[in-house]
């Protein structure tokens, strides 16, 4: 493994503005896989934004950034429009719990 990723889900045309992440339709399906990755080790941790502009962010440890991406872009809510994935790479400089670096 070459160090984190950080995906940033971008609401995209299908999300519903006013409506928590929770309410969005397509939305059971990408906490399903957010779920796989977690139990594939995939997923350190994630979840969504507070604020109205919705969306949500995720820091992933897979293989490397091409690995994430797509594995980001398979996600059903990806492609049903609902959120875009943008995934970076990331090293994390400081913690305050243990990452098994």
């Amino acid at each position: 493994m070459n160090g984190f990723q950080v995906v940033q889900h971008l609401p995209r045309p299908a999300w519903v503005t006013g409506l928590s992440l929770r309410d969005q339709e397509g939305v059971c399906a990408h906490i399903g896989t957010m779920q796989v990755w977690l139990e594939a080790r995939s997923l350190v941790m994630g979840g969504p934004f507070l604020d109205d502009e919705g969306g949500g962010m995720a820091i992933l440890r897979f293989a490397g950034v091409e690995q994430a991406e797509a594995s980001a872009r398979a996600d059903p809510a990806v492609r049903a429009g609902l959120l875009t994935p943008r995934v970076r790479p990331w090293m994390p400089g400081m913690s305050a719990v243990p990452l098994d670096l």
